[in-house]
């Protein structure tokens, strides 16, 4: 290979004697290194929860493909991400980090991104009162509590993004 720091080379995925189009890529400078984490049922998680004015909200959104945030007419969501990070040596150096999310409805808002203070559980709830896994009220299966309800979270945002005239 021509892989080295610093240095662009191409690619090709072969399946089955079917080559792929070549994909070029610059790898990273010596000592270091990028990763890219995307939630999977084995690697993180995902899920939303909910606060409803009229009823108290026991569902859990665990199962579900898209997540939930900010004000509704008679709600409010919040959205629940995790990532396995246990292969990133400790004490490893992190110099940045980037999280993307696409928007399905184009409301105008400001999404903060808040580190949660609280282990939590995704659940298998499909809008359904499973028990299993985080809502508003609680944060995993038999009732353990979130200390305040809505989800236990660090004060100040890690980030904050204005979605206004944003196309998604």
């Amino acid at each position: 290979t021509t892989a080295g720091p610093e240095r662009a080379f191409s690619y090709k995925v072969v399946v089955a004697g079917e080559a792929s189009n070549a994909r070029t890529v610059t790898t990273p400078a010596a000592g270091q290194a990028r990763k890219l984490l995307q939630p999977d049922p084995e690697r993180g998680k995902v899920t939303d929860i909910g606060r409803f004015d009229d009823f108290v909200n026991c569902a859990n959104y665990g199962v579900l493909p898209d997540l939930a945030v900010g004000p509704q007419s008679n709600a409010v969501f919040r959205g629940l991400v995790a990532f396995d990070l246990r292969d990133i040596p400790a004490g490893a150096q992190i110099d940045g980090a980037t999280l993307s999310l696409w928007r399905v409805f184009a409301e105008d808002m400001t999404v903060q991104a808040h580190a949660a203070s609280a282990r939590w559980a995704e659940g298998t709830g499909d809008t359904e009162c499973t028990g299993d896994g985080a809502t508003w009220y609680d944060r995993d299966a038999g009732g353990v509590w979130w200390d305040t309800f809505g989800g236990d979270h660090v004060g100040e945002p890690v980030a904050t993004v204005d979605t206004s005239g944003d196309s998604g």
